[in-house]
């Protein structure tokens, strides 16, 4: 559920879809034309890529910011509503990012 394994290697992208792809969080289809984030990279020895759309994205930043003064970890990709739900937070809850 949390992911407590870092990776040896990561790296993050937002390229614009050349092709369709399902979103990691919520499995939508991203279409193509659509920007979405992808990232990729090696954990516990094993490589990963995940593809997120955009309004998910979004919402992970927005929990992201959350957690780092709530709760001591972050959700691994594909259970961020999982655990928002764990949490009792949902997507209208979630406060905006401070901007500096």
């Amino acid at each position: 559920m949390y992911d407590d394994i870092q990776p040896s290697y990561m790296t993050e992208a937002f390229p614009k879809a050349r092709q369709q792809h399902k979103c990691c969080e919520c499995g939508r289809i991203i279409e193509p034309g659509e920007h979405y984030q992808r990232i990729s990279g090696v954990w516990d020895g094993r490589p990963g890529r995940f593809k997120t759309c955009t309004e998910c994205w979004g919402v992970a930043a927005r929990f992201r910011h959350y957690v780092e003064y709530n709760i001591d970890r972050i959700p691994a990709f594909g259970e961020l509503f999982e655990v928002m739900k764990i949490e009792g937070v949902t997507k209208e809850t979630l406060p905006c990012i401070p901007r500096p």
